[in-house]
Formats: structure tokens, sequence, C-alpha cells
């Protein structure tokens, strides 16, 4: 879960972000493979999503009030998760996760590793995990699950018969709301949701549409609006990252789990650091491949963590 209070680690003040690439003041330049602590896959794109948030604000959208834009969004959610029965919105991640213990279940993250990896290999991952109060993660048999996009089929189909899921937006934290999704319409009866700024929903659906045209083949009125044609965040590309990292991660999908163990973590990110890549804060979560990179990129990375340069 995302900590506001967390220290990010030896990054440099960070001057301006551009697509999946960080710029600090001292000139330097960092690939980011954290992708917002793994709550947002187009947090740092923003191609739409960023003039939609601006929009909003040039039109005062500002203020806690009823509006449309909720409901619009409430109904492209509807749509593409069509086993959710109800949706509940809120104006932070902070607010959703209090509100689920009206639910009287702990909130699992399947991307956990359960266990420490043996002679620097991974643990099992995608196995479920229940976010304990030390941070530690417990074989997951009941509660809210957080939706993870790119999980193995027999792992979403899983997640899928859960209670409630934390559905976090493609979309950078301050502009879109936090989702809970229930599969059951009675419990979420149970928990009010936050009356939103019309701005989080706004952008929210831009961000929305632009991530499915990355993932999902669109058509028609859909496809012009997203500006996209075949998906472009797939194997295919995910992939491409096996020749130079395949010593120093293991990929499922487009997760990056790093082999080393739990106490070289540290050390591993700085290097990486020093690599010109930027990875999540945590070494029970994987980092993520991001939608653009170039060769040059993995190879520095690779050289910064011990491969040949």
């Amino acid at each position: 879960m995302s900590d506001k209070n967390r220290s990010a680690g030896p990054i440099p003040p960070i001057r301006r972000m551009r697509e999946w690439r960080l710029y600090a003041e001292d000139g330097s330049r960092f690939l980011d493979l954290r992708l917002l602590d793994n709550r947002g896959f187009l947090g740092a794109k923003g191609r739409f999503a960023g003039t939609r948030a601006k929009n909003g604000i040039d039109l005062g959208l500002l203020k806690e009030a009823p509006g449309r834009h909720a409901d619009r969004l409430r109904k492209v959610l509807a749509r593409d998760f069509p086993e959710i029965r109800a949706l509940r919105f809120f104006r932070n991640e902070e607010r959703a996760l209090a509100a689920l213990s009206l639910t009287r279940g702990g909130l699992f993250d399947p991307l956990i590793r359960r266990d420490p990896p043996a002679e620097g290999g991974i643990a099992a991952a995608g196995t479920g995990g229940r976010i304990g109060p030390e941070g530690a993660a417990n074989p997951a048999t009941k509660g809210a699950a957080v939706h993870r996009f790119f999980l193995p089929e027999e792992e979403r189909a899983r997640l899928a018969t859960l209670p409630v899921r934390l559905i976090p937006l493609p979309c950078p934290e301050p502009f879109g709301p936090s989702v809970l999704a229930f599969s059951d319409a009675g419990m979420a009866d149970a928990v009010p949701e936050d009356e939103l700024p019309p701005v989080l929903p706004f952008t929210a659906l831009r961000a929305w549409e632009d991530f499915r045209g990355m993932t999902t083949p669109l058509s028609g009125g859909r496809r012009a609006r997203s500006g996209e044609g075949a998906p472009s965040y797939s194997e295919d590309l995910w992939r491409r990252t096996d020749r130079r990292l395949s010593d120093f991660f293991e990929r499922q999908g487009p997760y990056l789990y790093a082999r080393c163990p739990r106490q070289d973590w540290e050390a591993f990110r700085t290097r990486a650091l020093a690599g010109g890549c930027v990875l999540t804060p945590e070494w029970e979560l994987p980092s993520i491949v991001p939608g653009i990179f170039d060769d040059g990129e993995l190879k520095k990375l690779a050289g910064a963590l011990g491969g040949p340069r």
C-alpha cells in the first residue's frame, strides 16, 4: 500500500516527469519502474489525462458536488467489470481502506510474496497474501482484494470470487477517485461513499479510456477517443526485457520480481538507481515494465546490477 510518509530512497529532487521517465534537478534521467508504487500504469504518462485534469481545473470542478461525471465513470466501470454489482467512490485510498472495516474483512494483495526466496530466487508470487499489522503476508482466505490487471487468468478468477475489490484506477492519485467494487450489492449498501470533487471522475474517465486503448482491442468511437489501435501494453513488449534483465528479475507478465534476497534489497535498489531506474520501495512487491523504454536503458540497468555492459 502507498505510504505518504515513507522515504522514496536516494532519489534526487525531481524537476519534471514525462511519459515513464523522471528528470532530476541535477540533469539525470530515470526510467520509472515503480509506477506509483504499483497503483497506476499511466500515472506518469498523462498524455490525455493530464490535459483533462487541466481542463477540469479550468472549469472549477474542485469542490465536492454532485455531477454527471461520477455516474458516467460508474457506468464505464460497470461495463468493463460485469461481475461487479455495486461501486463506491472515495476521495483517496485512505478513505477507501477505512471503509473496508465495515466489510469485516482484511485486504489482500495478490502481488505480495509469501515466503523468503531460496538461494536468491523469488518466492511464489500471485498466490495471494494478507497485509497484516507488521506488513507480513499470510495466505488469503477471505476478505477484500486489490485488483491487479495483468495477473494470470486463474488468479483473476479467484479474486473475482471475493466480496470486495479495491480497483486502483490508472490515474495520478490527486486526480482520480479510489474505487471499491462489491460483488454483493447488499454489502455495498452498508458502505457510504464520498461526495467527490467532479474533477476526479472527470479526469479518471479519460485516463481509463487511455488505459483501455493500451490493453484491449477497441473499435468505433472508443478507438477514436483513445487514439489507439491494437493493444501496445502486452507480452510482446514485456518480453523485450528478458534479454537484459532475466539474471536479476523473474518476470510474470509485466511484473518484475527481484531475485535478490530481502536483506540485499536496499543495496539492489541503490545500484538500480545508479543504473538510471527507479524500483518499487518494497521487496515484497514487484516493479513493473513501463510502457516505453529502449534497450540502452535496460543495458545500463543490467550493468549497474552486475551484468555485462
